[in-house]
């Protein structure tokens, strides 16, 4: 004899017969992450500030591999959007530092890619870098965003046996990138309360987001040994400098 088993909404697991979970409010087709998904979570990023941004950022910081995979496995109603998190994290970030007129990190690196290129006496190499340089200090909330799908790509290849696609590679990442301009944040606010002569805060966000995401890597791939997740993660940051490398040298190409 066949039994009827209702549809069950993938947030909160309530029996569903409409559109919408009738319990918690979220629409009852959500489905796995494709191309098309993904271009409505940015359209909504844009333009539509969602509630849950709290609960996000305590969520993710507690467990921030199992709340990003329960997000691309259906539970999206209690999360702020992937998209719009990390925007405005970036964003905050970046006018935090104009305002205690601190340099970004992103700045710091470019101004030691300079200095090491002045000291070789590089002009050519130089003139070839000023404009891309010229758009990452104008533009930096969206250099943090840019980076996004180059290191998704990265780990979409490291991590290609597992089940995810490149699109929920970049849920993954975007959520993890708006984790470290929260980090950087925190840090600007150290740096202003005590003294800026404490040069070595800088370099403490970038060893605590490194750590931090292999924390998160481990969590969200956890059917594997841990030592499977450290080496791929390894690998997925060794190909992601490999495609920042090769995207600088293509842009360099292309703007001489």
């Amino acid at each position: 004899m066949f039994i009827f088993s209702p549809m069950k909404c993938k947030n909160c697991q309530t029996p569903v017969s409409g559109n919408y979970c009738v319990n918690c409010g979220q629409r009852t087709d959500v489905g796995r992450i494709t191309g098309s998904s993904i271009l409505s979570l940015i359209s909504e990023g844009l333009f539509q500030v969602n509630k849950g941004l709290f609960f996000t950022i305590l969520s993710i910081f507690r467990r921030p591999g199992h709340s990003i995979r329960e997000y691309i496995e259906g539970q999206r109603q209690p999360y702020f959007k992937p998209v719009a998190f990390v925007m405005l994290l970036a964003t905050i970030y970046v006018i935090l530092s104009r305002w205690l007129e601190i340099p970004t990190f992103t700045e710091n690196l470019i101004v030691g890619y300079l200095l090491g290129v002045e000291e070789n006496g590089n002009q050519q190499e130089m003139m070839e870098a000023q404009p891309i340089v010229n758009w990452l200090t104008g533009n930096l909330a969206y250099s943090i965003i840019v980076t996004i799908p180059m290191f998704s790509l990265a780990t979409f290849i490291a991590f290609y046996k597992q089940k995810f696609n490149y699109f929920e590679h970049l849920i993954l990442n975007a959520y993890l990138a708006g984790y470290h301009a929260l980090l950087y944040t925190i840090q600007l606010l150290l740096q202003a309360a005590l003294g800026r002569e404490l040069e070595i805060l800088s370099a403490v966000p970038l060893f605590l987001s490194i750590g931090y995401r292999l924390w998160a890597y481990l969590q969200f791939f956890s059917g594997k040994k841990w030592w499977y997740t450290v080496a791929y993660t390894l690998l997925a940051y060794l190909l992601f400098f490999f495609t920042i490398g090769l995207a600088l040298f293509l842009v360099a190409i292309v703007i001489t």
